[in-house]
């Protein structure tokens, strides 16, 4: 029995390993794609093997530096029986090897550094972190290790990690900094519900035919399995075309796509996701934040907002089509629609990132969906003596408590508190689509002008949890609720688990 288990988890890796290399692949065949090669079980690269991704020159932009390069390891596990900690990443046999995983991520930055000035090292997996190691809450979306791993003294909780690290690297302090900085973990990754809709996304935009739902004869697992066997490893556009032609794998029954430019907006980078092989032209501002947290409190003003409106204010949106994707904080997104109101003209449409990736187009005439129930709203009072309101709204998750905690340490004094959330309590799903939001919108703008009418004549502080694309279309109404003062939580909790304001518009 142990023997057919090893068997079937050394199968399920191979099959997570090759839908991992067809959703890196795909971008390949993208339009105007960054990806210049896509290599599996790379030689070159040992300890980083899996899968290479090289693009073209001048790179793809990570946070300000443009990288050339991503190496992959990827570890999937059949049970959930143990979790990763700090600790197991430097314990040789951990995962069954002589040396640690550590070690072997280490030998594939050595492999690789005279290859190019900039690239990463990315590690994925279905097993998650252990709740009582420092890195459980402290790793960033994108994988990166953060600012306290780094610049923490050494008796810190990060700092400790960081000194256990680097004296089982036995490396310098430089090599080790460097070799660092370019670590991208992620755990939990292949649990994402979404992972193969994501997948399945690429392929279609890929031109390609989805996977089948059965999964028992799965081409592409096939595929990457015989590529590993035969020893074809290394694919660029012309090569991976003409393999997916000769395999019956081009979707050619599907009917003629539609060519319609997509924008993108990114704040923060996200894990084995590049927004330029997504977008047609997009601006990235990630460089003047910290992970999630601005660098200094004047950028939002001074180099966020203005590289939106450069990339938004286009008399081409007017034009045509346009579909926009919001890889960023929901301020931002809320920008975006205030840049693109609803008298400017602009014929552009959120996509909201999940199981699908339609954009969010809204009908001629919106109607509630059926069976969903209303969303309540309810207003407290509070100072007599202030002119000012908070508008809170709990769609995807609750932010009264949070937001009640916020006035009581800062001292923020408004006449009215407003509370917005859905009758049945927030949740992922609490938002059904374009028109959906732009009635939940229409909704909250009401609410507010009511305000406004009844003593409420100084600005709105919005706090908000709530998809992108809602907060996209409220901003499209925002100037019909005056001055609003938008604000930032602190999901990562480096900052105390608070809000930050970011934009005061207009």
């Amino acid at each position: 029995m142990a023997a057919k288990n090893a068997v079937a988890a050394r199968m399920m890796g191979d099959e997570v390993q090759g839908m991992f290399f067809w959703y890196q692949a795909a971008t390949l065949l993208f339009e105007a794609s960054p990806a210049d090669r896509v290599i599996l079980e790379h030689d070159g690269a040992s300890g980083m093997d899996d899968v290479a991704v090289y693009y073209r020159a001048p790179g793809v932009d990570v946070s300000g530096r443009l990288s050339r390069a991503d190496f992959f390891q990827v570890k999937y596990h059949v049970d959930n029986r143990d979790a990763y900690c700090s600790k197991t990443l430097i314990e040789p046999g951990f995962t069954g090897c002589k040396s640690s995983l550590l070690q072997r991520f280490h030998a594939g930055y050595r492999s690789v550094r005279g290859e190019h000035d900039w690239f990463l090292l990315n590690f994925a997996s279905n097993w998650g972190w252990k709740r009582d190691d420092p890195l459980e809450t402290a790793i960033r979306e994108d994988g990166s290790l953060p600012k306290g791993f780094f610049d923490g003294g050494a008796r810190s909780k990060l700092g400790a990690v960081r000194e256990s690290w680097r004296s089982h690297l036995d490396l310098s302090p430089e090599e080790f900094m460097d070799f660092t900085v370019r670590l991208r973990l992620q755990p939990y990754y292949f649990n994402r519900r979404d992972f193969q809709s994501a997948l399945d996304d690429r392929l279609y935009r890929a031109g390609l035919r989805p996977v089948p739902p059965e999964r028992r004869a799965n081409p592409y697992s096939d595929l990457a399995r015989k590529f590993i066997m035969d020893g074809t490893n290394a694919f660029d556009a012309k090569t991976l075309y003409e393999i997916c032609e000769r395999e019956d794998l081009l979707d050619k029954s599907a009917p003629t796509r539609s060519r319609i430019p997509t924008l993108g907006i990114r704040s923060f980078m996200r894990f084995a996701e590049r927004i330029e092989t997504e977008t047609d032209r997009f601006v990235c501002v990630a460089k003047h934040f910290d992970g999630r947290h601005i660098r200094e409190k004047k950028l939002w003003a001074t180099e966020v907002l203005p590289a939106v409106r450069t990339l938004l204010e286009n008399s081409s949106l007017r034009e045509r089509e346009h579909h926009l994707l919001l890889e960023c904080h929901g301020s931002i997104a809320y920008v975006a629609g205030f840049i693109l109101d609803r008298k400017s003209g602009a014929q552009v449409f959120p996509v909201q990132k999940g199981a699908s990736r339609e954009p969010w187009k809204l009908s001629a005439s919106p109607v509630w969906p059926t069976g969903e129930s209303e969303w309540g709203v309810t207003v407290s009072e509070r100072s007599t003596t202030s002119v000012d309101a908070v508008l809170a709204i709990s769609a995807t998750n609750p932010v009264l408590a949070d937001v009640e905690r916020y006035l009581s340490e800062t001292g923020l004094s408004v006449r009215r508190l407003i509370h917005v959330v859905p009758e049945f309590g927030p949740s992922q799903l609490s938002v059904k689509g374009a028109d959906h939001s732009i009635l939940v919108a229409d909704r909250i703008v009401q609410e507010v002008r009511r305000q406004r009418q009844d003593g409420v004549t100084g600005t709105i502080h919005l706090f908000a949890a709530a998809p992108n694309a809602l907060l996209f279309f409220l901003g499209q109404s925002g100037r019909a609720m005056g001055r609003v003062q938008l604000y930032e939580y602190d999901f990562d909790n480096e900052r105390g688990n608070t809000y930050i304001p970011s934009f005061a518009l207009p």
